[in-house]
């Protein structure tokens, strides 16, 4: 039995006899078609025509099978990994404000038991004052294991801090070289092909403009110094009357 076209009806149930040039001025006339980009314009299809007929058949295949060409490829795993780099970038800000903060705590904790700025830059091998480090407070001065347990304390969250700012730079970069990766591959892509343009692939990342800049952004604070605990015995000894002045004092 010879089969028969099935019969196109309209919406309301009439039988719609349109050619298909009828059909496609009805397209034509869509406001929402009328909007596209390039609507009147005619296609350049340049590139398609004058590329190798069995590149088109392998672009086609991979288009049926919503697969990129490699070097689209590796131009979207370069864009990915310089979006993931922002990303990390924006998270390790949070990070280190709150890293920041126990900075801020300690080091306030510590320096309310100093009088004033000369003796503790003293004290502290410090040239200039840190600005993360708040006016002394001039409270009377502690046992001296509650001293020692200050400057610990300071100086482990100042070690954190440093610490964090090298790691966060680190991944940074990490993920910036793994996108050049990418953008070496299609560069060399691109100059084998005959048909892709320079434009395509965009320029290298510099590494070390990089982290120049996040140096810049993100410094990091001044260390004390690695024998702390012995200044701190010293300054509390030469601070802190003995048993033996207290009572020669009291007689």
């Amino acid at each position: 039995m010879a089969r028969t076209k099935p019969i196109i009806r309209r919406a309301d149930g009439t039988r719609e006899n349109c050619s298909p040039e009828q059909i496609l001025a009805q397209v034509a006339a869509d406001p929402e078609i009328k909007n596209l980009p390039g609507n009147g314009k005619k296609i350049d299809l340049h590139g398609y025509f004058t590329s190798d007929p069995s590149q088109r058949i392998a672009n086609r295949l991979l288009s049926d099978n919503k697969v990129l060409p490699q070097p689209l490829q590796n131009r979207k795993e370069a864009e990915t990994h310089k979006q993931e780099a922002a990303v990390q970038l924006e998270r390790a800000q949070e990070t280190l404000a709150t890293l920041r903060a126990r900075v801020a705590s300690a080091a306030t904790a510590f320096c309310a038991f100093f009088p004033e700025e000369p003796p503790l830059k003293t004290l502290l091998d410090l040239d200039a004052w840190p600005e993360y480090l708040p006016a002394p407070g001039n409270l009377s001065l502690p046992p001296l294991m509650d001293l020692l347990s200050l400057g610990q304390r300071l100086s482990e969250s100042l070690d954190t801090y440093n610490k964090r700012i090298e790691i966060i730079i680190s991944q940074h970069l990490h993920l910036l070289a793994k996108a050049n990766e990418c953008i070496e591959r299609l560069n060399r892509d691109v100059l084998l092909s005959r048909n892709m343009l320079p434009q395509i692939a965009p320029n290298r990342l510099s590494l070390d403009q990089t982290q120049t800049h996040l140096e810049m952004l993100m410094p990091r604070l001044e260390d004390l110094p690695s024998d702390l605990p012995d200044r701190l015995k010293a300054y509390h000894r030469a601070t802190t009357p003995s048993f033996a002045q207290r009572c020669r004092a009291f007689f």
